[in-house]
């Protein structure tokens, strides 16, 4: 009679909301040097319930691995902690003395999936005493699908606007935003949407409309159009990016205050966007263990040398709380070689930047809550960490947008002319016009070449005005031109 066990490759294994997750797992004689045997019967349980045989697969790897796929959409997981138990038998082996089967469990965690919103109709201004119809899809990012069934409620920040009705066609969401005759020249909307296995979003800025004494303007909802769902994603990226925060709003409120106002506003997107391409590179790094778990390499002429990163982090690990300010949080900056070192704390994170010089405060604060935000994304899952990256490799995209849309990235990108733009040329500026001529004629119009080739023009008014035509959707960001950034883990 021989002896034989279960050895588990990992204990703790990732997987998305609905996505499959497989575990691997090897069943060892070890009466016989541990030479990996195959069983005779397998029962798998979750969280001592028997999974059905529908709801996985399993196959044997060259090496006498088992390799078992869960379908964790058949099984109806929630995003939470699963034990999964392993139960093996073979004739002619024991376990123990007191077991004739070998048992193990492992953990699987199920993750939320990030959202992102696509709005599909809206308008840029309304006028009092009228209504219009806004229309948005919630977007799954991990599966390129919109989806249906979500809750979601809308408030707007201003007195005298309402919303008189909201609901849902077929995974197109819509509300009527009824205007009356507020103080305010302009209104901002906000979201609250809701779905089981998706990460919620709370006070999401949906949009901004102006709002303008006159005559009635109306709109309705769209067509019933297919619309490509990685149209709805580029969208709400670039929504994401140019409304996400209070930055561009205030900018939007501002567009037509004096000259001296104007200079404020320039010198704010300024130094945003000398931040964005002082840029080199980005790392988070887990706190307790100080290992990288994230990096980011920005497009650069200047390459940051390898040994120089891992130099400085085991620097930082050396020093530790003295140099990043691990007690209360915060930021902090060293000169470190040619560059300077920015490092934000969150809890279980730390975000440590090289850049050519210190940045904004802006883009700053903005780290440190990226820095908080994967703290509350997968702090938990970090508390007894084995140092594998796997979690983070499931959540790559979500990361990475959550990065480029927080610190404004778009900066980096051409520029390309919308449909609404060209509807809109003939009531454009003349400074517009021209920027859009050359960004029509041009092979490359990113920010810099606009700003390097049009050099007869004033550089505060044609910077804001850049931001406005962005912000107006007049342009945006082509996304697809090029890699910005290359992506460690």
């Amino acid at each position: 009679m021989h002896q034989f066990t279960i050895e588990n490759l990992q204990t703790d294994y990732y997987t998305n909301y609905t996505n499959e997750a497989i575990i691997k797992f090897r069943v060892l004689d070890v009466s016989n040097s541990s030479v990996p045997v195959l069983p005779d019967s397998m029962i798998f349980s979750h969280n001592g319930t028997s999974i059905d045989s529908a709801d996985y697969s399993t196959r044997i790897l060259s090496d006498n691995t088992i390799e078992t796929t869960f379908d964790t959409a058949l099984m109806l997981l929630s995003t939470d902690s699963h034990d999964i138990g392993i139960t093996i038998s073979k004739t002619g082996f024991i376990a123990s003395y007191t077991e004739n089967d070998a048992k193990s469990s492992v953990s699987l965690s199920v993750l939320p999936i990030v959202t992102e919103i696509g709005i599909i109709n809206s308008v840029s201004s309304i006028n009092y005493n009228n209504q219009t119809t806004v229309s948005f899809r919630l977007v799954d990012t991990n599966h390129s699908t919109h989806l249906t069934g979500a809750n979601f409620e809308v408030h707007v920040d201003i007195e005298g606007v309402e919303i008189t009705s909201h609901g849902e066609d077929s995974g197109l969401y819509f509300f009527v935003l009824t205007v009356h005759e507020p103080s305010l020249s302009s209104v901002n909307i906000f979201l609250n949407i809701t779905k089981e296995g998706y990460v919620a979003k709370q006070n999401y800025l949906l949009t901004s409309i102006g709002i303008n004494p006159g005559s009635t303007q109306t709109s309705t909802l769209p067509p019933d159009e297919v619309v490509p769902t990685y149209v709805y994603i580029l969208i709400a990226f670039f929504t994401a990016i140019i409304i996400g925060g209070s930055t561009f709003y205030v900018i939007q409120r501002r567009r037509s205050t004096a000259l001296g106002e104007k200079k404020v506003i320039y010198k704010h997107i300024n130094s945003i966007y000398q931040s964005v391409i002082s840029l080199k590179k980005l790392i988070v790094v887990h706190t307790e263990t100080s290992l990288p778990i994230y990096e980011m390499d920005f497009s650069s002429e200047i390459a940051v040398d390898p040994t120089l990163i891992s130099g400085f982090l085991q620097a930082v690990s050396t020093i530790g709380g003295e140099m990043i300010g691990v007690e209360g949080g915060g930021v902090k900056r060293i000169d470190y070689q040619s560059f300077t070192v920015t490092s934000t704390v969150g809890g279980s994170f730390i975000i440590h930047t090289f850049s050519d010089g210190e940045l904004y405060e802006l883009i700053e604060n903005r780290l440190s809550k990226i820095a908080q935000w994967f703290t509350l994304m997968f702090g938990s899952s970090v508390e007894n960490w084995d140092g594998s990256t796997e979690l983070f490799r499931l959540n790559k995209v979500g990361i990475t947008e959550k990065i480029m849309g927080d610190i404004f990235l778009w900066f980096f990108y051409p520029l390309v002319i919308t449909i609404k733009g060209v509807e809109n040329l003939e009531n454009m500026e003349a400074l517009e016009k021209r920027i859009f001529k050359f960004i029509q004629e041009s092979d490359i119009s990113t920010i810099s070449r606009i700003l390097d080739i049009l050099d007869d023009l004033e550089l505060e008014e044609t910077l804001i005005v850049l931001v406005d035509l962005v912000d107006k959707q007049y342009i945006k960001p082509n996304y697809d031109a090029y890699d910005i950034v290359t992506i460690r883990l």
